[in-house]
C-alpha cells in the first residue's frame, strides 16, 4: 500500500511527490515569517519603551523646570521682602536721626546757642 499523502505541515498536506526538499523549503519560509513577526513585535516594543522613556524624561524635565521656577519665585519674593525690611529700617533710622537732630536744636535754643540751628 502506497501512501498518497504524508502528515500535514502547517495545516497543508504534503504530497509524497513533493519530497523532503519541498517540506524543508516550506519550513524555512514559515520559520522566516515567524521570526520576522517576532522581530517586528520586539522592535515595536522597543520603540514603545523609548517613547515612554522620552515622555517620562519630558515630564521629569517639566516637573523639574516647574520646581526651578518655584524656587526662583520664592527667592525673588525673599529678596523683595529683605529689600522692604532694609528700606523700613533705613527709614526708621532717618526718622530717629531727624528726631535726635530736632531735639538737639531745641536744647541748643533753650541754652541760647544760636549757631546750632539750620
Amino acid at each position: 500500500m502506497q501512501i498518497e499523502e504524508r502528515s500535514p505541515f502547517c495545516e497543508e498536506s504534503v504530497k509524497e511527490a513533493e519530497g523532503v526538499e519541498a517540506v524543508c523549503e516550506q519550513y524555512l519560509t514559515e520559520r522566516k515569517r515567524i521570526v520576522n513577526a517576532a522581530e517586528g513585535r520586539r522592535r515595536a516594543h522597543e520603540v514603545e519603551i523609548r517613547r515612554l522613556r522620552m515622555e517620562g524624561l519630558a515630564e521629569g524635565r517639566a516637573q523639574g523646570q516647574s520646581e526651578i521656577d518655584e524656587l526662583r519665585r520664592q527667592g525673588e519674593e525673599a529678596r523683595k521682602q529683605r529689600e522692604e525690611t532694609e528700606r523700613k529700617a533705613d527709614q526708621g533710622r532717618r526718622t530717629a536721626d531727624e528726631r535726635q537732630w530736632e531735639e538737639m536744636k531745641r536744647k541748643a535754643g533753650k541754652l541760647g546757642l544760636h549757631g546750632c540751628s539750620d
